[in-house]
């Protein structure tokens, strides 16, 4: 019997891919889509948090204007308006589980449908049940959203490509660090910079003077911000094993042995990483900056010389196992 594909793409879509692969990535997408909605609502942390925002986003609102024009816009407006919308069709914890099937979905099918031509889809589906991705769909409800959205937009023509984007920060604050670093890298390959970037010793260079400054900086940026989150990252410590600065050291050491080319145009995901390692030690909020370019760190991995990709596959599989190993020890 045959079988009946999908219509074509929206025309927002960019149209790269076969109607196989298309039905592939849905297909995997919508299952693993299905299986994290339909668990249980009460055996996760802060299921009680997104509750509230489901039932009081438009109240929170209201308070977060009443404080002023700043405190709106890094409070995460667009979330709350995502809240607001959602439950007026579906209510309370359907609002949740909603929330959770989407950004899951999208997740999935980008990830998968801007991965399948660079390595198998064994290793694609691997990334995804990694613990540090399914948390944003478990636990981190509003990363989760954030992340979807803006992995999505690599997807689409530029005219809207921009404009998802440029939403993410309003949904979750770590796009706040990282979208200046993916428009400076999308500078860096537009204008090629011919010698600006083109050894290792620079590109560390130039990650370690903007973090440094960044360190020094971020008490000071979030709390005139009037984030919610500076008195949970404000003057608190990482606590991290030291596992995870260990493991992605060794992913950054291989990074910067790739071309010239391979740097300049994976800028963003080496930026991410070198990020997360020389503030491992300083900033709180880090792993969770981190999380947010997680998929597209992955995404690069696969982009490198063929000699390094079966490494990078074999390191994929350590990751996973220790995670899952730390998670259910």
């Amino acid at each position: 019997m045959a079988i009946v594909y999908p219509v074509s793409q929206p025309s927002f879509l960019k149209n790269n891919a076969s109607k196989n692969v298309i039905f592939i990535c849905v297909l995997i997408s919508l299952f693993y889509a299905i299986i994290l909605t339909l668990l249980p609502m009460d055996v996760f942390q802060d299921r009680d948090n997104y509750l509230n925002y489901a039932n009081s986003s438009r109240i929170i609102l209201e308070r977060n204007l009443n404080d002023g024009f700043l405190p709106y816009l890094t409070n995460e407006p667009v979330w709350l308006y995502l809240n607001v919308l959602i439950s007026s069709i579906f209510g309370g914890e359907n609002t949740v589980r909603f929330i959770i099937f989407f950004s899951s979905f999208l997740v999935s099918y980008s990830f998968l449908r801007i991965g399948y031509s660079k390595t198998s889809l064994f290793i694609l589906i691997l990334v995804l049940l990694m613990p540090q991705v399914l948390k944003n769909h478990t636990t981190h409800l509003r990363q989760g959203v954030a992340v979807a959205i803006f992995i999505f937009a690599f997807l689409v023509n530029n005219r809207f490509k921009y404009l998802l984007l440029f939403m993410t920060p309003f949904i979750h604050a770590s796009f706040f660090f990282l979208l200046p670093i993916y428009i400076f890298s999308e500078l860096i390959k537009k204008y090629k910079f011919s010698g600006f970037i083109l050894s290792p010793r620079e590109v560390m260079l130039l990650y370690i003077i903007f973090t440094f400054l960044l360190t020094f900086l971020f008490p000071y940026i979030i709390q005139f911000s009037g984030a919610r989150q500076a008195e949970q990252y404000v003057n608190v410590l990482p606590d991290g094993s030291g596992l995870g600065f260990l493991i992605w050291s060794v992913f950054f050491f291989l990074f910067i042995l790739q071309s010239s080319n391979w740097i300049r145009n994976e800028f963003y995901s080496l930026f991410s990483v070198g990020f997360y390692l020389s503030t491992y030690f300083t900033l709180a909020v880090t792993a969770r900056v981190f999380e947010s370019a997680f998929l597209f760190v992955f995404l690069s991995m696969f982009s490198t010389r063929k000699d390094y990709r079966l490494l990078f596959i074999v390191l994929c599989m350590i990751l996973f196992i220790s995670q899952w190993f730390l998670l259910l020890k």
